[in-house]
């Protein structure tokens, strides 16, 4: 399972499915997104195994783990410079939808301050570069 937290249009999401993935949830609080996500997953027949939540990450992190969902890899990749994705990787500390064998792959800009990384259980396991862009893997 599969979750992509931000997911914009999905594509993470999509990606997943079409290599394999059994199921995947997307998180996303604007409803543009939201009717974009929706769109994609009905023109690639996935909506079947796309659950869509219209929420703020922030409630559908609780939300999920209350319903004990646990997923094999967690997708974060928050709006840049807005200090989300210290606060996300805090609620998932908090609420954890993961195993011991589940990935994080988080996404943010190379200007956010990082240090939040070292007080999680989690390992990292690859950092990569794009430009502003820096992909981190967790496990």
């Amino acid at each position: 399972m599969v979750i992509d937290l931000y997911a914009g249009s999905g594509s993470f999401a999509i990606e997943a499915l079409s290599r394999g993935a059994r199921s995947a949830t997307c998180v996303e609080q604007h409803l543009r997104m939201i009717d974009i996500l929706e769109r994609n997953l009905t023109l690639l027949n996935l909506n079947k195994s796309c659950h869509v939540l219209h929420m703020d990450v922030r409630y559908a992190i609780p939300f999920l783990y209350k319903r004990l969902y646990r997923y094999d890899i967690i997708f974060l990749d928050p709006p840049y410079g807005e200090g989300l994705i210290a606060d996300t990787m805090a609620l998932l500390e908090e609420y954890p939808l993961y195993t011991e064998n589940s990935l994080v792959i988080a996404e943010y800009s190379k200007r956010e301050d990082t240090a939040f990384f070292n007080r999680f259980h989690w390992r990292t396991k690859t950092v990569k570069h794009y430009g502003d862009t820096v992909v981190r893997i967790l496990d």
